[in-house]
C-alpha cells in the first residue's frame, strides 16, 4: 500500500475516533510521498492513513490515523526497531495520541 496516498474510508473522513501516531523531526522541506515511502512495509502500518488535508505541505512532523489503537501500538514499534527508519532518520521521534473519547 502507499501510505501517503491511501484514504480514510470513514464517512466524510473526519478521522474521528482514530489514534493519532505523531512522528517528529523530520528534515526541512521533504515531502510527505518521499518520507512516507521508507515506512512502506513495515509490519502495521497498512492500516494507515494520511488525510489528504495533511498531505504535501513541507514540515517536520506527519500524522498517521488509525482506526484501532492496537494497530497504531503496533505501528509505532515496527517505527521505532527499524534500522532503516534511524538511518534516515536519526532525530525522529514518535507519540501516540490516543483518540478524543468525544470524538467516537
Amino acid at each position: 500500500g502507499h501510505l501517503a496516498c491511501s484514504r480514510c474510508g470513514c464517512p466524510g473522513c473526519a478521522v474521528r475516533g482514530h489514534t493519532v501516531l505523531a512522528l517528529h523531526e523530520f528534515p526541512e522541506n521533504i515531502d510527505d510521498c518521499t518520507y512516507a515511502a521508507l515506512f512502506w512495509g513495515l509490519p502495521g502500518l497498512e492500516g494507515a492513513t494520511v488525510p489528504r488535508r495533511e498531505r504535501g505541505r513541507a514540515r517536520r512532523k506527519m500524522r498517521l490515523y488509525f482506526t484501532e489503537q492496537r494497530l497504531a501500538a503496533a505501528a509505532l514499534q515496527a517505527i521505532l526497531t527499524s534500522k532503516r527508519i534511524k538511518l534516515a532518520f536519526p532525530y525522529l521521534t514518535a507519540t501516540l495520541q490516543p483518540a478524543d473519547p468525544a470524538d467516537q
